[in-house]
């Protein structure tokens, strides 16, 4: 048989180890709760920050370099400008189209990683045109 006031230290023992554990534990909880709150905030500002590019890209960028491109061939038709500056504006379109297109795919990088962060998939959305189409992220 066992009576406890007997055993008393042993018991009080065992609550401190109890107690300093449970201590542990929860402060294990506490530090991953804050890294994956940590990963999150940060795929959430590199996801807006993508989806930022995509818009400067798709609302001024490339709408800009299509005018000046669409001027080019004017001037070029009209023998107000040489050949180089009409391949000049060609390449800008280009590169603009190219660099859209690369923060297209940026985006979706990094909309794949708030996913993985956040350990779910987020609500579905248009599908990327593999085309000059426009896109809303």
């Amino acid at each position: 048989m066992t009576l406890p006031w007997f055993n008393r230290r042993k018991h009080e023992s065992e609550i401190a180890e109890a107690r300093a554990e449970n201590t542990m534990w929860k402060a294990a909880y506490e530090n991953r709760r804050l890294a994956v709150y940590r990963e999150i905030r940060e795929a959430v500002i590199r996801a807006e920050t993508a989806k930022q590019m995509v818009e400067l890209y798709r609302d001024t960028l490339r709408p800009q370099t299509q005018t000046s491109l669409k001027a080019a061939v004017a001037a070029y038709r009209n023998d107000r400008t040489d050949f180089l500056n009409l391949l000049d504006s060609q390449n800008a379109a280009l590169d603009v189209e190219y660099s859209y297109f690369r923060a297209l795919s940026e985006f979706e990088e990094r909309r794949a990683d708030l996913e993985r962060a956040v350990g779910a998939p987020l609500p579905a959305r248009a599908p990327a045109a593999a085309t000059t189409a426009e896109v809303k992220p």
